[in-house]
């Protein structure tokens, strides 16, 4: 955690911004006190050296802010925060020595001699804290681009050259033995360093640094304008201790040690560079090259603010170049995002930066969305493989193209769903290009070697008739196009009440799932009787809904929702349970008759649905030839081997199996050949069509009757027998009743 805060035990952190309640700190209120006595001494200063001042409190206000820093990182040993406090501390540990020693040489009269060892201490400080300053920007700022190292060179370059026109005097000065003109020199150039060092930060987190920055920023700041204040007066022969330039310095050290205890990012890579405000910096920093360069024509600049100058123009010339590239590859990117990377078409994105600037207008265009569908475009898939699959979608926009004017838009959407923006100012004209397009599918492909003629479904949707935004005629499309491919292809335009009837199917299935736990379903029973004699051999089980809000709904509005959802293994558990326990209660009424069920193709396919059956038969003691399950030959033509095994173990409970022909002579179930059958001495017996007139039950199976007669509750089933009486076209009038869902 670099520069973090470190915390008394038990201290909270201290929070920052409006509306938190700050929590004081003891230790820098005590860094604060302490630098206030200074500047007051300072104020009171008198003429020489004054012990208390100069020497302690002076002393005092530069070594405590570095023994700060240096616990700072003693306690948080073990992370890579460590390391830049205890970096930062030791560079200000070393500058506090070294002037602890000039204290201790002006306290004994002595002239310092230069270089001295306070020189030392001096000029270690800007490295080290420049050290804790790359650890830092290294921990926090991980994946930076070398785009952004580059922002930073230039700004710390920019700042180098103004400093050094600066202290120019300072660095032309820096002359006699060879070790004493190296250390003069290098005191302008560390300030370089430490101003470098701020104007790179900046240009890494623009206007927001955070906090912890802030303060070290300007700790840095006020070190090097006491440092370059100092140099100039040095060179006048015009500083002496004891003035309020003495106090920049324990300012600047004190604002290290209020960084070094303020929060800080804690995870890795948890900063993010603000790249739009910091690139001021290398921008500012050009300008300051480009005129130092300038005003060398008409005033005197040093060689190395020349050259300092030189290195940050080409310095700006590189970065201009990295940003040219930049600029092409999000250009390359922006294109590559619009595109779609199978066919080349536009995408998704492309069609919505194409419609968006047209729908905009006013008054709204005239124009259509066509939606095209390939027709069994799965199958291809799965039967010549998915490359084959991508080999087609990639020969349909070429294939399409002609058919289309350049002003058009075509693209993909995705799968095989593509759209195709058209003008429609013309009646008919949509139209038009749709049978244009489908004209263009007609002739064969040719993939792996494979002539395959591809159909396709086409749904329109036009502006502003059907809707004047692109999801609103996306939506309107897709409509028209399942109403198409519904209709076995072609071309569909959108029709409102076909939407509308969409919009309430997902609706109702929505409302399927909640009436299957809420026990909504019902079941009325429709007598089957003997035609011969009158009698009621048996009723058949026919599913409802008793819809809270839409009344009683009959199979043919949810059950098709039900099928295509894979709800029907749950329905069929539901109806089979209340007609058994239905059945049950009449034969304890007296009543002695079965009840039939329908089963559909998924039913079957369920394995588990005759452990379900034997289970509900023996939990309501009702008898196996009681129940009838009724299946199409429709039903029998799905998975016929997984049909045969569901039929065998039925067959073996001893439940009736009853088929009823609905598929014509030439359509005939192959399956039923092979489907188990009993003797007429068997208590089962299957596949065996029934006729219109339901036959007794000692004879064959019940039938399905082609009346809708319903019978009533247990109470009213005795009866039936005699209020029930068979014309010779089955009557129009019959004992008409209920059976609640319940058991």
């Amino acid at each position: 955690m670099p520069l973090g805060p470190v915390l008394r035990p038990g201290a909270l952190p201290r929070p920052w911004g409006r509306g938190r309640r700050v929590v004081p700190d003891p230790v820098l209120g005590a860094l604060w006190i302490l630098f206030g006595c200074y500047v007051v001494g300072l104020a009171l200063h008198g003429k020489g050296f004054e012990p208390l001042v100069d020497g302690w409190l002076g002393s005092l206000t530069t070594a405590l802010p570095a023994l700060v820093s240096l616990d700072a990182g003693r306690r948080l040993r073990g992370t890579a925060g460590s390391r830049e406090l205890l970096l930062l501390g030791a560079g200000a540990l070393a500058w506090s020595l070294g002037g602890i020693y000039v204290v201790f040489v002006a306290a004994q009269g002595q002239e310092l001699p230069f270089p001295s060892w306070a020189d030392v201490g001096f000029l270690c400080f800007p490295p080290l804290v420049f050290a804790a300053v790359a650890l830092r920007v290294r921990h926090e700022l991980p994946a930076l681009q070398g785009s952004v190292w580059l922002d930073s060179a230039i700004g710390g370059l920019g700042a180098a050259t103004g400093l050094a026109v600066l202290l120019g005097p300072v660095i032309a000065g820096a002359s006699g033995e060879p070790l004493a003109a190296a250390v003069a020199g290098a005191y302008p150039l560390s300030d370089v360093l430490l101003v470098a060092t701020v104007a790179g930060v900046a240009a890494l987190h623009g206007l927001r640094p955070g906090q912890s920055w802030l303060w070290l920023m300007a700790g840095l700041l006020l070190f090097a304008t006491a440092d370059v204040v100092y140099a100039l007066r040095i060179a006048h022969n015009a500083y002496a201790l004891g003035t309020p330039l003495d106090a920049l310095w324990s300012l600047g050290l004190t604002l290290l040690a209020v960084a070094a205890r303020r929060p800080a990012p804690k995870e890795r890579g948890s900063v993010r560079a603000d790249r739009t405000a910091a690139l001021a910096v290398p921008g500012f920093a050009a300008v300051v090259a480009v005129v130092v360069l300038v005003l060398g024509r008409w005033m005197a600049v040093t060689p190395a603010a020349t050259v300092l100058a030189a290195v940050t123009l080409l310095a700006a010339v590189l970065r201009t170049q990295v940003a040219f590239r930049q600029v092409l590859r999000l250009h390359d990117l922006g294109r590559q995002a619009r595109t779609d990377s199978l066919t080349a078409l536009g995408n998704r994105r492309a069609l919505h930066e194409h419609l968006q600037p047209l729908l905009a207008g006013d008054p709204p265009p005239q124009l259509a969305v066509l939606l095209l569908d390939l027709d069994h475009f799965k199958e291809i898939n799965d039967t010549l493989g998915h490359h084959v699959g991508d080999e087609l979608l990639r020969q349909i926009g070429p294939r399409l193209a002609p058919a289309l004017r350049p002003e058009d838009l075509l693209v993909r959407l995705g799968g095989d769903e593509f759209a195709i923006v058209v003008d429609s100012s013309t009646p008919g004209s949509a139209d038009l290009v749709a049978q244009r397009l489908l004209d263009r599918l007609a002739d064969p492909f040719h993939l792996d070697g494979v002539p395959l003629r591809i159909a396709a479904s086409i749904g329109i949707a036009l502006c502003p008739e059907h809707a004047g935004d692109t999801n609103g005629l996306l939506q309107r499309a897709d409509v028209a196009m399942y109403a198409a491919k519904a209709a076995g292809g072609g071309v569909r335009g959108y029709d409102p009440a076909r939407d509308q009837h969409s919009r309430e199917r997902l609706r109702t299935l929505e409302e399927l799932r909640d009436a299957l736990d809420a026990d909504q379903l019902t079941v009325h029973y429709q007598p089957q009787c003997d035609v011969a004699t009158g009698a009621v051999v048996g009723v058949e089980a026919l599913v409802r809904w008793q819809h809270p809000t839409r009344g009683l709904l009959y199979p043919d509005m949810f059950l098709p929702l039900v099928e295509q959802t894979g709800l029907m293994p749950a329905l069929t558990t539901a109806v089979l349970t209340q007609a058994v326990r239905q059945c049950r209660q009449w034969r304890l009424d007296g009543l002695d008759v079965g009840v039939s069920v329908n089963l559909s193709a998924s039913s079957l396919l369920d394995q588990r649905l005759p452990e379900q059956v034997a289970r509900l038969l023996t939990s309501e003691d009702l008898p196996a030839h009681a129940l009838t399950l009724e299946l199409t030959e429709n039903t029998l033509m799905v998975d016929a081997d997984q049909c045969r095994r569901t039929l065998v173990t039925l067959k073996q409970l001893g439940v009736w199996l009853s088929k009823m022909t609905t598929a014509p002579a030439t359509a005939r179930c192959p399956t039923c050949r092979t489907c188990p059958s009993t003797s007429s001495s068997s208590t089962g017996r299957s596949c065996r069509t029934s006729s219109a007139a339901a036959t007794p039950r000692s004879s064959a199976p019940p039938s399905t009757s082609p009346t809708r007669w319903t019978c009533g509750s247990s109470r009213r089933a005795s009866r039936i027998s005699s209020a029930w009486t068979c014309s010779a076209t089955w009557g129009a009038t019959a004992l008409r009743a209920t059976t609640s869902a319940g058991p």
